[in-house]
């Protein structure tokens, strides 16, 4: 992931988010430790204004369950920003050993990648 972050850095600003690192209990929490008083749709929308087109979510297997709602809160609103591209590095078994945590419903509007496997 770090190599996609870093030539799409090339061609404007991206947000990296990851667990441990990412503030939790959804977007409200996050938005006041911004002191950023709108929606996470607004910051995405101004942040695409200031060339921030990219957004990376990495290691999803590892985010305790209050970062997975921030998570969510950012994905639901970046389905609603145009122009606003995400990407989600994940193990092979996210999503098939246990239920993924993404809702379907907001992948899907985004649009999903076809899973890549890289053999020897």
């Amino acid at each position: 992931m770090k190599h996609f972050a870093v030539q799409a850095s090339a061609q404007s600003q991206v947000v990296v988010l990851s667990p441990g690192r990412t503030i939790g209990k959804g977007w409200l929490a996050m938005g006041a430790v911004l002191n950023f008083e709108g929606t996470a749709r607004d910051l995405l929308s101004d942040l695409a204004r200031a060339a921030v087109r990219s957004f990376f979510i990495d290691s999803l297997d590892f985010y305790s369950d209050e970062e997975r709602r921030t998570v969510i809160d950012l994905i639901r609103a970046a389905a609603k920003v145009p122009g606003c591209v995400g990407s989600s590095p994940r193990a092979p078994e996210f999503g098939v050993v246990e239920d993924s945590w993404l809702p379907a419903a907001v992948l899907d509007q985004l649009g999903r990648a076809s899973r890549c496997s890289l053999t020897n």
